[in-house]
C-alpha cells in the first residue's frame, strides 16, 4: 500500500478526477473484515486468504527478501543463504495479521526454523529502519527493501531454500 499505491490513485484521480477515492492502508486481515463490513469497497492485500463470502483474484507478483544491516556477519556473503544459518537469528517481523509476517512465518517453518523475533513493527519503514540500526534482520517486499539496498543503508541476502514469492490479490464482497 505504501509503495506501489499512490501511483495507482494518481493514475485513477488522473482517469476518473470527479470520484472521490478514499484509501485505508492496514494489513490483510483489517482489509478483509473492512470488506465484508462494507467499510471499503475492495481491498488489496498481500497474504494468504480464504473466505466464502469473498471474491478473491490474483492481481500482481511479488517476491519477499531477507535484509540484513551492513555491520551484520553474514552481510558480506556472496553465496545463498540457507535457511538452516536463520535458526536462533534475531528478527523483526510485520505486526500479527500481516500477510507478510504469516508467509515468513510459514516457510520458516517448512525449512524447521524458529524465529526469534526481538520487535514487531507495523509497517515496512520501521522495519527497515530498526534493522539498519542492528535489531535484527528481516523479510521484507523486494519493493519496500529496493531503495535502502540501493542506498547500502542494508544488504539483501538470497536465500536458497525458502519459499519466499507471493501473489498480490483484490478482494471484494462475493454478493
Amino acid at each position: 500500500g505504501t509503495y506501489r499505491l499512490p501511483e495507482l490513485v494518481a493514475r485513477f484521480r488522473t482517469a476518473f478526477p470527479a470520484i472521490r477515492l478514499l484509501v485505508d492502508v492496514e494489513n490483510t486481515q483489517a482489509m478483509a473484515f473492512a470488506v465484508k463490513a462494507g467499510r471499503v469497497s475492495l481491498a488489496l492485500v498481500e497474504g494468504p486468504l480464504a473466505d466464502d463470502e469473498l471474491d478473491i483474484e490474483p492481481y500482481a507478483d511479488d517476491e519477499l527478501v531477507l535484509v540484513v544491516p551492513p555491520s551484520h556477519a553474514l552481510a558480506a556473503r556472496t553465496k545463498p543463504v540457507r535457511a538452516a544459518e536463520l535458526a536462533g537469528m534475531a528478527f523483526v517481523f510485520r505486526e500479527e495479521g500481516s500477510g507478510t509476517r504469516a508467509q515468513v512465518e510459514r516457510a520458516l517453518a517448512t525449512a524447521g526454523v524458529r524465529p526469534n523475533v526481538t520487535l514487531s513493527l507495523p509497517n515496512g519503514e520501521g522495519i527497515v529502519r530498526a534493522v539498519e540500526l542492528g535489531i535484527g534482520a528481516a523479510i521484507l517486499s523486494r519493493i519496500v527493501v529496493e531503495a535502502p539496498v540501493r542506498a547500502g543503508r542494508i544488504v539483501q541476502l538470497r536465500v536458497r531454500d525458502l519459499e519466499l514469492r507471493r501473489t498480490f490479490r483484490i478482494v471484494r464482497l462475493r454478493r
